[in-house]
């Protein structure tokens, strides 16, 4: 078998020297080789990620075998950051050549999103069926909804878990509140027990949670958070514990304005602005009681 870069975006293609799965593994050809034939396609054949150690059924040099059935799986070469393979594509033909142009092929996956229709059948399911599904699907499924950010519909089905008609088991109420904790809450421990504790908490942009009230007994005592969303600002209450160190994320544009018990970060004690990333304002604070005010560049300036 032969995993060859003639690609598209993320297309994978593989040529097996037999319809029996397959001859042993050619080769890998050179960097050489590989960039002249690159240069050899057309731009829109030219491959987005490149691909490496091409395997059928977890092995990359197999006896000839008749598999019904075989499991391709393939590794994706580090070379920018950012990368994500979004689909695929496998051909099969009787010899490279043909692979090559694409004439007598045993077979074509033809191309295969790899998430959405995964996604979509999801969804489907869960609003056909609700949270009915088993061990491994209540530990999946919010974090999965989550990182697709699918977060309304995993607020609405975490809200579903208290209903009687549901019947959660013991692991879906542990998930519920691992998710709670660690993502509604945002309480994530930088130091062994929570010695650094990082607060950052989900706050949506629209009205599905205006408010939540969130705490956890450390080693150091209590840690909690506490938000609100008003007419023209959020409000944040933090509590960091004695003898630990707290960093606090909230949710920002770069001109929001944020103060802390009516005074600027500049201005408040015992606090310190120390960085904005990824839509957040990162905010490091020694241990005790803080109450912030976020404001949008506009609604500060109209109410002053």
């Amino acid at each position: 078998m032969k995993l060859l870069n003639r690609c598209a975006t993320s297309l994978v293609i593989l040529s097996l020297s037999s319809s029996l799965l397959c001859a042993e593994t050619k080769s890998t050809p050179s960097e050489k080789e590989e960039a002249a034939e690159k240069e050899a396609l057309t731009p829109e054949l030219r491959p987005a990620l490149a691909i490496q150690s091409g395997k059928v059924d977890f092995h990359a040099k197999i006896p000839r075998t008749g598999t019904p059935f075989p499991r391709f799986s393939w590794l994706i070469a580090p070379q920018d950051r950012g990368q994500l393979q979004s689909a695929y594509q496998i051909i099969v033909a009787e010899s490279e050549e043909e692979c090559k142009a694409g004439g007598k092929l045993a077979w074509d996956s033809g191309r295969v999103e790899s998430k959405e229709k995964e996604l979509k059948a999801l969804l489907a399911d869960l609003k056909e069926r609700g949270l009915r599904c088993g061990i491994l699907g209540q530990t999946a499924l919010l974090p999965v909804l989550t990182w697709t950010g699918n977060t309304d519909q995993a607020l609405t089905y975490a809200r579903n878990f208290s209903q009687k008609d549901q019947e959660p088991s013991i692991v879906a109420n542990a998930v519920v509140q691992e998710w709670l904790f660690s993502f509604l809450a945002g309480f994530i421990h930088e130091g062994p027990g929570f010695k650094v504790g990082r607060i950052s908490p989900f706050i949506p942009e629209d009205k599905s949670l205006t408010s939540l009230s969130a705490s956890h007994l450390t080693p150091y005592g209590k840690i909690s958070v506490t938000w609100e969303k008003k007419k023209d600002h959020l409000s944040v209450k933090v509590t960091i514990p004695p003898n630990t160190t707290g960093i606090i994320a909230l949710p920002a544009s770069p001109e929001a304005e944020i103060m802390e018990g009516g005074l600027s970060l500049e201005e408040a004690p015992f606090c310190q602005l120390i960085g904005d990333k990824k839509g957040r304002k990162e905010i490091i604070a020694q241990s005790g009681n803080y109450h912030f005010t976020v404001k949008s560049r506009e609604d500060a300036q109209s109410n002053k």
